[in-house]
C-alpha cells in the first residue's frame, strides 16, 4: 500500500514534498538576495513569481494529503484500527468548543460552556 502511494505521488504529483522543499529554498534564496540588494526590481519580480509557485506547490500538497487520507479511509474505514481511532480523536477535538461568548460574557471552562449551552437549549 505504502509503495503504491509513493509511486502515485511521483507519477501524478511529481513528488509533492520534494517540490515544495525546492520551492521553499528558492524563495528563501531570493529573499536573502533582496535583503542585500533591496533596490533590485528584477529580484522583486523573481520573488513574486517564486511566491506564486510556492502557493501552487502548497495547493498540490494539500490535494495530495486529502487524497491520501481518502485512500486510507477507503482501505481501513470504520474498522477498529489505530487509524480510525486517530481520525475520531481529531474530529472530536475539532468539534469541541474551547470558549463561548454570550451577551458579552466569556465562558472558557468546559463547565461554563456546558452551563451556558444548557441554559440556551432550555430557551429554545
Amino acid at each position: 500500500m505504502k509503495l503504491a502511494q509513493k509511486s502515485w505521488n511521483h507519477t501524478v504529483f511529481g513528488d509533492v514534498h520534494n517540490n515544495l522543499n525546492k520551492v521553499l529554498v528558492d524563495v528563501d534564496s531570493i529573499q536573502r538576495l533582496i535583503e542585500s540588494n533591496p533596490d533590485d526590481d528584477a529580484l522583486r519580480d523573481q520573488e513574486i513569481n517564486a511566491q506564486m509557485v510556492l502557493q501552487n506547490a502548497i495547493h498540490f500538497q494539500e490535494i495530495f494529503l486529502q487524497q491520501k487520507v481518502k485512500v486510507k479511509w477507503h482501505c481501513f474505514g470504520d474498522c477498529n484500527t489505530k487509524f480510525f481511532h486517530n481520525i475520531a480523536k481529531v474530529r472530536h477535538k475539532s468539534n469541541r468548543l474551547s470558549f463561548l461568548r454570550k451577551d458579552g460574557q466569556l465562558f472558557d471552562t468546559q463547565e461554563g460552556i456546558d452551563t451556558s449551552l444548557t441554559f440556551m437549549h432550555h430557551l429554545v
